[in-house]
């Protein structure tokens, strides 16, 4: 089971106090070889969601493209 976590975070400028909210989902740690080669890597999101009467559905998708530089340094390994 995943949970959204909101955290507010504090910023000060000019002598005053900005908060804002700051969303976490906390990934089940079998999942942890999965995502580690993709930690650096920069990803564009997708956020979707659909109710019905018996579920809910949120659908985040992260994409990145791909340069030429990087697919042929992969299709060597």
């Amino acid at each position: 089971m995943v949970k959204f976590q909101v955290r507010w975070i504090k910023k000060h400028y000019k002598r005053q106090e900005y908060r804002y909210k700051h969303y976490d989902l906390g990934l089940p740690a079998k999942l942890n070889d999965e995502i580690e080669p993709h930690e650096k890597k920069d990803f564009e999101l997708d956020f979707t969601s659909r109710e019905t009467a018996e579920k809910e559905t949120i659908t985040i998708t992260m994409t990145r493209n791909k340069t030429a530089k990087q697919v042929c340094s992969e299709k060597r390994e």
